[in-house]
């Protein structure tokens, strides 16, 4: 195991607290994963300090709340005072992670100010910049120069200040993807529309589109899809005389049985009570 780390002093190799400034950084560090099989970190109650961690390369493996997450390169994750920090790095996935604990009575106003505060996982593009930054971190630390704890607080927030203006860009490009997809879904909703498929176009796995599409519309891609089916069914229901099958495939269900059983199931009632309850 590779670590290269810098502290203030002795005393912040632990938890260590400051209150009596805005914001410190009380120590840095970077691990590789060299040789070691496996490298665990658990801490039931925290640290009474605050700490983030970057994901520089390969994998690092969390648990929140009892679920296992493995996070790539990209990745950041923030620990508040006093929160369990359960963690893992395995040689077979050539973890590269850098640390950082801070400390002051500005820190939960600066992490709500960058948007910062509300999650414990942020996922970014994996940038040489944040590498960089946390290299100068550790540096700094260690030579200790003239005024390094007012230079260190500066890179630190300089670090915020990209990590929240790239999850923005990150969010237009979503919120514009999510849109594009809308507009896809109404104008081939009779279609089969396969959603892996159009989520590997827009460059994401079908569980990010899912849950980028549900932050959006508060429901998943397949129940948006379908929604629009049936609203579309309704319609035809009403203002013509086509017989449930026309109907049926007009809104991309090719056997009518299933078509039946999806709309009793989310209107409750069956195609055919439908149109009679209506005329």
């Amino acid at each position: 195991m590779l670590n290269i780390s810098g502290w203030i002093g002795e005393t912040s190799k632990w938890s260590y607290v400051n209150n009596d400034v805005p914001l410190l950084v009380s120590s840095a560090g970077h691990y590789k994963v060299l040789t070691t099989p496996k490298y665990t970190t658990y801490r039931e109650k925290g640290r009474t300090d605050y700490q983030i961690l970057y994901v520089a390369s390969g994998v690092a493996t969390f648990v929140f709340d009892g679920q296992s997450q493995r996070l790539h390169a990209g990745s950041f994750v923030i620990y508040k005072p006093n929160q369990t920090q359960y963690y893992s790095y395995n040689l077979t996935d050539k973890t590269d992670m850098y640390w950082i604990h801070f400390t002051g009575n500005s820190v939960e106003a600066l992490l709500e100010k960058y948007n910062l505060s509300d999650k414990q996982v942020y996922i970014v593009e994996a940038s040489t910049k944040y590498i960089e930054l946390c290299e100068k971190l550790i540096y700094e630390l260690q030579l200790k120069r003239y005024i390094f704890s007012e230079v260190t607080a500066v890179m630190f927030l300089e670090l915020l200040g990209h990590i929240a203006r790239d999850l923005q860009k990150r969010k237009e490009i979503y919120d514009e993807t999510i849109e594009q997809a809308l507009v896809y879904f109404h104008k081939n909703y009779n279609t089969d529309i396969a959603l892996e498929e159009y989520a590997k176009k827009c460059n994401m796995t079908i569980c990010w589109f899912a849950r980028q599409f549900k932050n959006r519309t508060g429901r998943s891609p397949k129940q948006y899809i379908t929604d629009i089916r049936l609203s579309n069914a309704k319609i035809l229901l009403n203002s013509t005389d086509k017989t449930i099958g026309e109907i049926a495939e007009m809104c991309g269900y090719e056997n009518q049985l299933y078509f039946s059983r999806v709309f009793k199931k989310y209107v409750g009632i069956s195609p055919r009570e439908y149109r009679e309850a209506k005329q």
